[in-house]
This record gives structure tokens, C-alpha cells and sequence, in this order.
């Protein structure tokens, strides 16, 4: 895959990880950032909104 798929919902694979769908459009964010592993080794994935120092949660990596 050259790139992720930007649509609302959408998830795929990736090398170590499965990235579940996504909750909001990543056009709406100007950074993203990782969160720390769960026990399970789930990692939430972060994006701050364009404009504000808001962090929200834009969807969750689960490893293979």
C-alpha cells in the first residue's frame, strides 16, 4: 500500500500492526502522536486539531 487510506472508517494492516478505523478525518489535524502500550500492547493513536491545543483520540493500533 504507498498510503493509508484517508476515508472515515477505514483501517487496515500494516507491517507489525492492525490500524482499526479511523474516528475522524485526518485532514482535521495538524500532528499526530502514539499513546502508550496497553497491557495487550494496543497503542491509541492521538491527532491535535487544527487550530487548538486539543488532543483527541483518532483511532487504536493493535499488534499482529
Amino acid at each position: 500500500m504507498k498510503k493509508h487510506p484517508t476515508k472515515l472508517g477505514s483501517s487496515w494492516k500494516g507491517p507489525g500492526y492492525i490500524h482499526g478505523p479511523r474516528l475522524a478525518n485526518p485532514r482535521k489535524f495538524a500532528e499526530f502522536r502514539l499513546g502508550k502500550p496497553s497491557k495487550s500492547g494496543k497503542r491509541q493513536v492521538f491527532g491535535r486539531l487544527k487550530g487548538t491545543k486539543k488532543w483527541v483520540r483518532q483511532s487504536t493500533l493493535t499488534p499482529r
